[in-house]
């Protein structure tokens, strides 16, 4: 239990916070934005086998899974669209005709990105949360789909050096970083044309 004084010290925190806006909407960001990823190591930790905690039954709700599918129909689907002929298989996308191919490793699904993007929008309340919300997210999805079809053409076209592989991952990245500014960017100018829905959450 807090002490008296301890108390009164972290109820004069907040108050402080409550008093400058920009402060409190970076301390609800990292903090949401560290909540999520300990859930999501958590889920994780329940989901695979090799977790210390692991809850066969979660293996029904395999958001990984999922979404690496959505990754890989999508991307197979626009590859075969381009000429090249391509197999999709649960873990990624080979090719018909020749030797090569993508793997989807749990890193190069977008989760952190998406995290990070939830955790900016809750953090601030605007109107149209939950459609920029839905937005952002679907943005960065498409995002990747472009990315593992770049992946792929560069295999076609290209030899799929660790250089090229690299400058494909960066750009993904700059890509989605500069996206969900922008989109956060257009989410708080909804606050300042409706001022009686601006605060922080």
């Amino acid at each position: 239990m807090l002490s008296l004084k301890q108390k009164q010290v972290l109820k004069h925190l907040l108050n402080r916070l409550r008093s400058q806006p920009s402060l409190l909407f970076l301390f609800q960001f990292i903090l949401l934005y560290f909540i999520g990823r300990i859930l999501f190591w958590g889920y994780i930790g329940l989901l695979y086998p090799s977790g210390k905690q692991y809850w066969p039954f979660l293996s029904n709700f395999n958001i990984i899974q999922g979404i690496r599918t959505a990754l890989i129909y999508p991307t197979n689907w626009i590859m075969q669209f381009m000429g090249t002929k391509t197999i999709p298989y649960s873990m990624g996308i080979l090719y018909e005709e020749r030797c090569g191919g993508i793997r989807i490793e749990f890193s190069c699904l977008g989760i952190q990105v998406m995290i990070a993007y939830v955790a900016l929008i809750l953090a601030f309340s605007a109107p149209k949360k939950y459609l920029y919300l839905t937005g952002g997210i679907l943005f960065i999805h498409v995002l990747n789909i472009a990315r593992m079809v770049g992946l792929m053409q560069m295999q076609v076209h290209h030899s799929l050096n660790p250089k090229n592989l690299l400058l494909v991952h960066d750009l993904f990245n700059y890509g989605a970083y500069i996206g969900i500014l922008l989109l956060f960017y257009l989410y708080t100018r909804g606050a300042k044309k409706h001022p009686s829905h601006y605060k922080i959450s």
